[in-house]
Order: structure tokens, then C-alpha cells, then sequence
């Protein structure tokens, strides 16, 4: 029975079955990705009080840095919490909705060029059987 990944990974979601990734490794890429969100969560505000980030700054960096998107609110809304305003979780929540609507066109391209080398293995095995 095949794992179905949360919509949380959405990308991985989207473009394993196009590029035909082993379920092993799509298992691997989404318990590193949570992981590795978890651990961000707790440690990128205080990474960002300690590079003197600005607000918009953060919320950049976390929105683009953060894999998941309820992690990068989490991220943001704790942030926001320690400098009293609301401006880091608007920002990163922004730029982490722009990425996420990144996914269709980046899916349908891989799809195009994964059909496209699938037609020419199917010409070298035809021409190959030919002979």
C-alpha cells in the first residue's frame, strides 16, 4: 500500500509521480523535511534576534527558508511575538503562498520534459527492435 503524503509536502506530492520517485525515497524527503521544519520553528527567531534582523527581513527569510507552511507561520507568529507586531508573519506567510503557487507551473514543466525523454527511450527501443 502506497503512503500518501500530507498536503503539507504538497510538492513532493505533486511532482513524484511525474518524475516516477520510489515511494522509499519520497518517505526519506518528507521525514527530513519535517524534521528539519520542526527544528526551525523553535530555532529561526532566535537566529534572527541574533543576526539583528529586521522584521520584513525575517519574515523574508522564514517564508523562504521554511519548508512547510504551518511551520513558517509558527515560525513568524513567534517572531511577532517577541518584537510586538504582526509585520514578520505577514511577510513570510506571503512569500511562503508565492512559493507554494510555484508548484503547478514547476510540475507541468517536469511533466513536458519527463513525457518528452519518455518518447525518445521509446524511439531508441523501437529502432533498436527494428535491427
Amino acid at each position: 500500500m502506497k503512503a500518501r503524503p500530507s498536503a503539507i509536502h504538497a510538492s513532493i506530492a505533486a511532482t513524484a509521480p511525474v518524475i516516477k520517485a520510489k515511494d522509499a525515497d519520497v518517505a526519506h524527503a518528507i521525514s527530513t523535511i519535517f524534521l528539519f521544519n520542526i527544528i526551525a520553528v523553535f530555532i529561526f527567531p532566535a537566529l534572527g534576534a541574533a543576526f539583528g534582523m529586521s522584521d520584513i527581513g525575517f519574515g523574508m527569510w522564514a517564508g523562504t527558508a521554511i519548508n512547510d507552511t504551518s511551520s513558517v507561520v509558527a515560525a513568524g507568529a513567534a517572531w511577532s511575538n517577541m518584537v510586538g507586531n504582526d509585520k514578520a508573519l505577514a511577510y513570510a506567510t506571503i512569500v511562503k503562498l508565492t512559493r507554494t503557487l510555484m508548484i503547478v507551473p514547476i510540475t507541468l514543466v517536469l511533466a513536458f520534459f519527463t513525457a518528452r525523454n519518455a518518447k525518445k527511450e521509446m524511439a531508441k527501443v523501437i529502432v533498436v527492435r527494428a535491427l
